[in-house]
């Protein structure tokens, strides 16, 4: 069935209101993602206000007036123009739970004989992989619930165990070394008494933020609770690890904190094993 499709999916971040990587096709008109993103989720809202116009919508009057009213309703989209240069034969709704959350543009069927145009059956076949990509991302998206702290987007303890526990039998079978780290900030619920607990998340959404960004493809963490995170280094012994650590304590270190006209600064204690 795949031979036959010719697609194109939008897909709008649930979390930043931003694009994800675009198909070469569509990343086009300038702009930076989150602003062609908007654009494009502005697309998506007049599907979804015209949804009756997409089901079956095929190559007709009835999909031209789709078209036609997008152009009116947002005549200076420039990714209309990208859609409609596809010449889509065939427009499908990415539906989650009953809401559209993209769609699937696909060109003339390949002629393998039978002519260019889509069959019933395999009318039926595309919008039933339409469904099914849908809830594919809606399944995506409670993982990533049940499995990320919201504040920190950081994986939560349950997730670090699954993740470790695998990570420890591949580091046994291959006779590997694994470190394994627990960090807690430094006198926390001052923080949090002398300056509110709002002042407390700007501070574990920072600090969180720093962690990302310092440690790709060196370690893997979790916020463990509170104030404490956790993390483990495949390949990395005692010493290669604190070595890690040392430079990540230096970087917490000068981490500069802002919240309203409070300058902070913080500390971290981190044991190793």
């Amino acid at each position: 069935m795949d031979k036959y499709l010719s697609a194109l999916t939008l897909e709008i971040k649930k979390w930043g209101g931003s694009l994800g990587r675009p198909i070469e096709t569509l990343y086009i008109g300038g702009g930076t993602p989150s602003v062609i993103g908007a654009k494009i989720a502005d697309v998506i809202n007049a599907v979804r206000e015209n949804f009756e116009l997409l089901e079956n919508a095929e190559l007709d009057k009835k999909e031209k007036a789709f078209l036609e009213e997008l152009r009116k309703k947002f005549p200076r989209i420039d990714e209309l123009e990208c859609i409609t240069s596809l010449q889509p034969s065939l427009i499908a709704p990415v539906q989650e739970k009953n809401r559209i959350i993209g769609i699937l543009i696909l060109g003339e069927r390949i002629d393998l004989g039978e002519g260019i145009e889509y069959s019933k059956y395999e009318k039926d076949q595309i919008f039933s992989i339409a469904s099914l990509s849908g809830i594919a991302i809606n399944n995506a998206s409670l993982v990533e619930m049940t499995t990320t702290d919201m504040m920190t987007r950081l994986k939560l303890k349950h997730y670090f165990y699954t993740v470790l526990a695998d990570k420890l039998d591949e580091a046994q079978r291959n006779e590997n070394p694994l470190a394994v780290l627990m960090l807690d900030i430094d006198f926390f619920k001052k923080v949090n008494d002398t300056y509110g607990h709002n002042c407390g998340d700007y501070t574990l959404k920072e600090l969180s933020r720093l962690f990302l960004t310092s440690g790709e493809g060196k370690y893997t963490l979790c916020r463990w609770g509170g104030e404490e995170f956790c993390f483990f280094m495949p390949g990395m012994n005692i010493d290669q690890a604190g070595r890690v650590m040392k430079d990540l304590n230096g970087a917490v270190k000068e981490l500069p904190l802002h919240f309203g006209e409070v300058d902070l600064s913080i500390t971290i204690t981190i044991g190793v094993e």
